[in-house]
């Protein structure tokens, strides 16, 4: 495990850009009279952040709405996968399997 070194903040953008949004938009916002109203109050946040939000990074989107999103394509790109692929190996490939000229039919025929 590594850790960032003291007075190098850059070396975990993300963490820091994260941090500063929290203190922000949570601590900075809220008096905490008790450690059971800061607990539900972070947990509130931690549920909008990770559900409810719309994240720049996911083309705007909730990052629940994003993961039904993605999940849907996959199906769909899955399922279209597999219908094409099949249809592809049997109309593409049948003219390799049969005989070309009516002899060479006959002969596979006849064996």
């Amino acid at each position: 495990m590594s850790f960032i070194r003291p007075g190098k903040p850059v070396e975990n953008a993300f963490i820091e850009s994260f941090n500063g949004r929290f203190c922000d938009e949570c601590l900075n916002e809220h008096w905490f009279v008790l450690m059971r109203h800061a607990t539900r109050l972070i947990e509130d946040r931690c549920i909008e952040y990770n559900i409810e939000r719309p994240h720049s990074s996911l083309g705007y989107l909730p990052p629940a709405q994003f993961a039904r999103a993605h999940d849907a394509k996959q199906q769909f790109l899955t399922s279209n996968f597999n219908c094409s692929s099949d249809q592809d190996r049997g109309a593409g490939q049948d003219h390799l399997d049969r005989p070309h000229n009516v002899s060479e039919r006959k002969s596979a025929v006849v064996h």
